[in-house]
């Protein structure tokens, strides 16, 4: 009986322990701080007692490094067409003006009626300088039938009793004579005058 007695009563101190520890243990764990960053919390001190890990996660001195920043793009100027060469026009040659025309002299026309015995008119009256255009035309009836011939210092003209014209023209310089003759023989038949006054 009592050696029961005893048992029991070695258990009961036993679990009273037990629970007096287990209520120890949660008193401890519950005012100990509570570790948000993971690190090691030392249960005690002692020889095995370690440097708790400090994260940075929560440390007011902690800095994360800042992101590192991309270089600054580098701007690729526009492809440029290469230059086209100017052709370089050389200068045309300059062109002389052309001087005005030229005054053309004024030609004195006349027409003059021959045959051996006279001319008519008989006398031309022109200025030094002047172009004289003078119209020989013919009267057969009053021509020896070898024709006439008209000789001057400026013109001669040789006529054959054919109907036709003759034209001589002349610059006036000085006042001269103009004669008729028959070809074949050379006799000296009517003279005619043309005057130059300065």
């Amino acid at each position: 009986m009592n050696k029961a007695l005893q048992t029991m009563t070695a258990l009961a101190l036993m679990v009273l322990v037990l629970i007096s520890g287990c209520t120890q243990q949660q008193s401890v764990q519950s005012t100990a701080p509570t570790n948000t960053d993971n690190s090691f919390v030392p249960s005690g001190p002692g020889p095995n007692t370690q440097t708790p890990v400090n994260s940075g996660a929560n440390t007011p001195d902690y800095q994360p490094n800042p992101p590192s920043e991309a270089p600054p793009a580098v701007e690729t100027p526009p492809a440029t067409e290469p230059a086209t060469p100017t052709e370089t026009i050389p200068p045309e040659p300059s062109t002389p003006p052309v001087p005005p025309a030229a005054i053309q002299p004024t030609v004195k026309e006349f027409t003059v009626i021959a045959d051996e015995q006279h001319f008519d008119p008989a006398t031309i009256t022109v200025s030094k300088g002047d172009t004289v255009r003078i119209t020989f035309s013919f009267n057969d009836e009053d021509i020896y039938h070898g024709g006439l011939d008209i000789k001057s210092p400026y013109f001669t003209v040789s006529y054959r009793k054919d109907g036709s014209t003759k034209t001589v023209e002349f610059v006036a310089e000085k006042s001269f004579t103009y004669t008729g003759y028959w070809p074949a023989t050379g006799v000296r038949k009517a003279s005619g005058q043309v005057e130059v006054s300065n």
